[in-house]
């Protein structure tokens, strides 16, 4: 009986996790604005990611104005790939001088107003904190 409760126990613990994964992907697809974190005082808002459809779009605003018309900094294709109690969106594709971008980032949070993406690559650490648009 108790192995019995036990596979059961671990059955509807997959569940769960693989539904809080799904509903993490659902709200991950949207467009995001970053939030420059290094200097709080002179928060910019000048860049945005778009996930949508599997297409990712990049897209700078010039750093002093958002009127301004923006630059696309790349487009690629993303995939989420959820593990087992972490999720990672892969992007794939980036170029433009932004081929650092390409590669597994895990999804430190997302919720209806924040993504937080992170990443390591061969040369730094890389961090990203959007707010949804």
């Amino acid at each position: 009986m108790s192995t019995q409760r036990f596979f059961v126990c671990i059955f509807i613990s997959l569940f769960l996790l693989s539904s809080c994964n799904k509903k993490k992907i659902e709200k991950a697809e949207d467009a995001w604005r970053l939030v420059r974190v290094s200097k709080i005082q002179e928060v910019t808002h000048h860049e945005e990611w778009d996930f949508t459809d599997g297409i990712i779009t990049m897209i700078e605003f010039p750093k002093d104005s958002m009127i301004s018309y923006p630059d696309t900094l790349g487009t690629g294709s993303y995939v989420f790939d959820p593990a087992f109690t972490k999720l990672y969106v892969d992007v794939d594709g980036i170029t433009q001088g932004r081929e650092r971008y390409n590669g597994k980032w895990r999804i430190l949070k997302v919720n209806q107003d924040i993504l937080i993406l992170f990443k390591k690559d061969d040369v730094a650490w890389l961090y990203r904190e959007f707010v949804r648009i």
